[in-house]
């Protein structure tokens, strides 16, 4: 098996999500089968978006259970099972079965190995970020049902998720939430998974997403703000390949001199970043390749 971790960003999560219209005169039976496959849908669109920055994740099967069944959830043929009860909201446009099915889907299929060495705070908002974004993706008012479902409660009584949601805010906004932080987090939980729980490890992921809040934060062109996190369980590093007058040059030494460095310390997982234009992507490509030829990486291509 190769080295793992040559990792090219040629750009942000893709913001456009399908939006299905249906006719509001439904019978019962047709409504819940319409609104199954409506969900099944946009949390089936939005796996597959997300496995362009992440690892694969499965997709979901909606099951709907009567009153007197048991709601539960389980794996099977690749894809997450929700058994749920149906919620007939008054304005019948059934936001609380997404935002139900979304919740259970993102708890139980994105980051699970990770989630289990988390402190419940690292895991409860990672859980709330990532619903939060989905609804957003859909519309206002799913992500008014979000808030009153979830966020409100959380936020309103736990001032350390809003300093973790805040922080993923700042890191999604220079585009490295999914395909770094959580890229990173999936990594480490592959590798601390037959391990006992630690607080170190908790420690470690606190220091991790520190250390991307502060490189998202930094001003453009500043230099002096670190970008290699060397951990026991996560070693990554960033290199910004963004400035004009090299990339019209053409020149990659510095960029293969100084991503050689980062292998050289052990760095397991090198992120290029950079400007999402035609010219930059080319380039971004010829130090990949460089990188490949001599150092016998392998490259993941975020499309």
């Amino acid at each position: 098996m190769g080295k793992r971790g040559f990792f090219t960003l040629s750009s942000n999560f893709c913001d456009h999500f399908a939006h299905n219209f249906i006719c509001k005169r439904l019978t019962k039976y047709g409504s819940k089968k319409i609104v199954k496959y409506d969900i099944q849908s946009k949390i089936n669109t939005f796996t597959k978006v997300l496995a362009k920055e992440m690892a694969n994740y499965v997709g979901i099967n909606i099951q709907w259970v009567d009153k007197d069944e048991t709601a539960t959830d389980f794996f099977k043929d690749n894809k997450l099972v929700i058994r749920m009860r149906y919620h007939q909201d008054q304005d019948q446009d059934q936001d609380t079965n997404f935002v139900l099915a979304s919740m259970v889907f993102i708890s139980r299929s994105i980051l699970t190995k990770a989630k289990k060495y988390m402190s419940d705070n690292q895991k409860e908002s990672l859980d709330l970020f990532i619903g939060k974004k989905l609804c957003q993706r859909e519309r206002p008012r799913i992500s008014e049902k979000f808030f009153e479902e979830f966020l409100g409660p959380k936020t309103d009584s736990n001032k350390r998720i809003v300093e973790l949601l805040d922080k993923y805010e700042l890191i999604d906004r220079v585009g490295i939430f999914y395909s770094v932080l959580a890229q990173e987090l999936n990594f480490m939980g592959g590798k601390v998974f037959s391990l006992p729980r630690s607080a170190k490890i908790i420690e470690e992921i606190a220091h991790f997403i520190n250390f991307l809040e502060e490189y998202a934060n930094r001003e453009i062109g500043d230099d002096s703000v670190k970008t290699e996190f060397e951990g026991k369980y996560c070693r990554c590093g960033i290199a910004i390949v963004a400035k004009s007058f090299k990339t019209r040059l053409g020149d990659i030494t510095p960029y293969v001199n100084y991503i050689s460095s980062l292998i050289d310390r052990k760095i397991e997982s090198i992120y290029l970043i950079g400007p999402a234009t035609v010219e930059n992507q080319q380039f971004l490509e010829k130090i990949s390749l460089e990188i490949q030829t001599k150092h016998e990486y392998l490259e993941y291509c975020a499309s």
